[in-house]
């Protein structure tokens, strides 16, 4: 035997060797075997060719090129999601925790109070006419009236003017024994003071024509000790409000007895 023909002997035996060798170093049995373009697939390498292996999964067989390779390791679910109770949990910071609690800001209730508002409603309470405007000194009580606020809001400050029709039971004398009634018309204007989103007051001037029972004109400050807001909107409004009237006669100013009403309007 020459030396040549051992040679190529050898050359031979090294290439039988050499897939016995790459064989031997994949994984034994199911494996995952992820690519590069973030496939992963579970199964069996049957064998290796020239360019890859040739791999077995419960669907298909293929040959997956070793350039395409991104890792192999032991078996498991193929492209498992991952669940949510493996997920960490993220911690909501502390801060963010406070921000949802806390209520928000006061400054969105002055929007519902800046512009152009009107109102409907109704109010009701009593009223002293002044003495001498009739025979024996009459006194009225029980006045029930409508009311149509009229608002124009700024900032925290506003402008109100309130148009009052009302209807007022007179009575005659100390005895009250003969009653009459009366009618009422008025406006009050009143600066207006927001205190909160609900509450607000309001000082200004009230003058006011009764007719019926005799006629007599009266002016005087008002004020607005109570108005509350509420809804949604801010479209309900309940309000304590009174004034003092001084009615002119033959001897000079007299002072009449507050008028003091509880009333209720819609604004819009």
């Amino acid at each position: 035997m020459t030396l040549r023909s051992v040679g190529s002997l050898l050359c031979l035996f090294c290439l039988l060797l050499a897939p016995s060798a790459r064989a031997g170093s994949w994984p034994q049995g199911e494996i995952t075997l992820k690519t590069r373009d973030g496939k992963q697939r579970v199964g069996q390498i049957l064998s290796e060719t020239g360019v890859g292996y040739l791999f077995r999964t419960a669907t298909e067989t293929l040959v997956i090129p070793f350039g395409d390779i991104d890792s192999m390791g032991a078996g498991e679910k193929e492209n498992a999601p991952v669940s949510n109770a493996t997920r960490p949990a993220v911690a909501v910071p502390s801060y963010a925790r406070q921000a949802s609690e806390t209520p928000p800001d006061d400054e969105p209730w002055l929007e519902r109070r800046r512009g152009f508002h009107f109102g409907l409603g109704g109010a009701a309470g009593g009223m002293a006419v002044p003495a001498g405007r009739f025979r024996s000194g009459l006194i009225s009580w029980a006045m029930l009236g409508a009311r149509m606020p009229l608002e124009w809001g700024f900032n925290r400050a506003g402008l109100r003017v309130m148009p009052l029709l009302g209807v007022v039971r007179v009575d005659a004398g100390n005895s009250f024994d003969n009653p009459e009634m009366a009618g009422l018309f008025g406006g009050d204007i009143q600066i207006r003071l927001y205190v909160s989103r609900a509450l607000s007051f309001g000082i200004g001037v009230f003058q006011a024509v009764t007719f019926g029972a005799g006629a007599a004109y009266s002016v005087g400050p008002s004020l607005s000790v109570f108005n509350y807001r509420f809804g949604r909107t801010l479209s309900h409004s309940i309000e304590v409000w009174g004034c003092v009237n001084f009615s002119p006669t033959a001897s000079g100013a007299a002072l009449s007895l507050p008028l003091v009403t509880v009333g209720y309007s819609y604004m819009w």
